[in-house]
């Protein structure tokens, strides 16, 4: 609640692409296209900031009751400077799970993401999962802005990160059982993103991290993982997907170069 009711900046955040069935999380995640919603008590971050001059230190934490959002600390239209711009817009973005690093006022507010390299557990994965308010074009992330002073903000989330699905099936000589309980590893992958929470802008970090992925075992589908990466190519020809499989007590190796890129909000399915 606000002395003034017109000056509070009022936040809706819609059904949105949400995490994946198996992080075990409060909401109800369709595991095929990863769709869902928000649940009691889940926490997002807001940025805010008019267009000109961008500002780096007007940041909120929103809770979700079951039916609103509310503020830590509220946020109003007047704590917000002037846009200089002669236009009157704002930029106000969301982000999941809540990111607690300041953005770098030298490269366009931006953070580094990171994801765990070991997924193998529902909570890294979970945090491995990075959802902003926006939208896609051509692979890419896009942010949603140009609000204007006292319009209600609309906040779509997506996945920012790409999902590598590997499904595995038996074959000659190997069991349904061997395969659910291969080693799966995503070799040599980029595990950090650069993604600005004041304008959106995204991309390859000034130093970027490689290290292998271990993914996160299906609960729901047989001899199935999933792996959350930033966008990226695999222009090396790295043999990306590394499978163990134990037959017969001998360990057999499956090199798989299956992907060649990998897009925001998208899933590689690899069989």
């Amino acid at each position: 609640p606000a002395a003034n009711a017109d000056d509070i900046v009022r936040i809706a955040a819609t059904t949105i692409a949400a995490r994946d069935a198996d992080a075990a999380t409060r909401a109800t995640i369709d595991e095929a296209d990863g769709t869902g919603s928000f649940q009691s008590g889940d926490e997002i971050g807001i940025w805010a900031t008019p267009h000109s001059p961008q500002t780096y230190n007007i940041s909120r934490t929103a809770t979700f009751d079951g039916t609103a959002w509310t503020y830590d600390t509220p946020l109003l239209w007047s704590d917000l400077p002037e846009d200089q711009s002669g236009n009157g817009l704002y930029n106000i973005i969301g982000h999941y799970p809540v990111q607690t690093a300041t953005p770098d006022s030298k490269k366009n507010g931006s953070i580094t993401f990171s994801v765990q390299t070991n997924q193998n557990t529902a909570e890294a994965y979970r945090k491995s999962d990075l959802l902003v308010s926006g939208t896609f074009e051509l692979g890419s992330f896009v942010p949603v802005m140009d609000i204007k002073k006292g319009e209600t903000v609309s906040l779509n989330f997506v996945h920012v990160m790409s999902r590598i699905k590997v499904m595995l099936t038996a074959g000659s000589n190997v069991t349904q059982e061997e395969v659910g309980n291969a080693v799966v590893k995503i070799k040599n992958a980029q595990v950090n993103y650069k993604i600005s929470l004041i304008n959106g802008a995204n991309g390859d970090p000034d130093s970027p991290t490689y290290a292998d992925i271990t993914p996160l075992k299906s609960t729901t589908a047989a001899a199935t993982f999933y792996a959350l990466l930033p966008r990226q190519d695999n222009q090396s020809g790295n043999k990306w997907i590394e499978i163990e499989v134990a037959v017969g007590g001998k360990v057999a190796t499956y090199e798989l170069s299956a992907v060649t890129n990998l897009r925001c909000g998208e899933t590689q399915p690899v069989k």
